[in-house]
């Protein structure tokens, strides 16, 4: 188990241009550290490599669980059967907080429409994809 997944730690967490940024909190500091390529896809580096490997280690040690003793999870959406939701393994104070101090800063420059700063939940899950797992989005 990785109990640093379950606390939010920016500095661990976030790459320091994130981290920046969000410490700045104006839209030109945002629009500098996004691209998009699409109306409405933002892209940026905001997860440092150490911590998307400590998340897929930590996926990887529930998936072997769930294997070992048979117990069956719900699946993050109806279109993936190799995935699952963080919060039904503890990780939901962590993406809440996640959630309040960092993506709701964004969301309120971006995507006022939408809900921008009023946001109130969150459904964070991660899938997976490859040969002999879910190969597309959709069914």
């Amino acid at each position: 188990m990785r109990r640093e997944l379950y606390q939010m730690n920016p500095n661990r967490f976030f790459v320091p241009s994130f981290l920046n940024t969000i410490s700045e909190n104006t839209e030109e500091g945002f629009r500098n550290i996004i691209s998009e390529p699409s109306p409405g896809i933002l892209t940026f580096d905001m997860l440092q490599p150490d911590f998307c490997r400590m998340l897929l280690d930590e996926v990887g040690n529930i998936e072997n669980w769930l294997h070992e003793t048979r117990f069956r999870i719900m699946r993050p959406n109806t279109m993936n059967a190799y995935g699952a939701v963080l919060d039904d393994f503890g990780l939901e104070i962590m993406l809440a907080k996640l959630m309040e101090d960092f993506i709701l800063h964004m969301s309120t420059i971006f995507f006022p429409e939408v809900g921008g700063a009023t946001l109130d939940s969150h459904h964070g899950y991660i899938v997976e994809y490859g040969k002999d797992r879910d190969d597309h989005l959709g069914h």
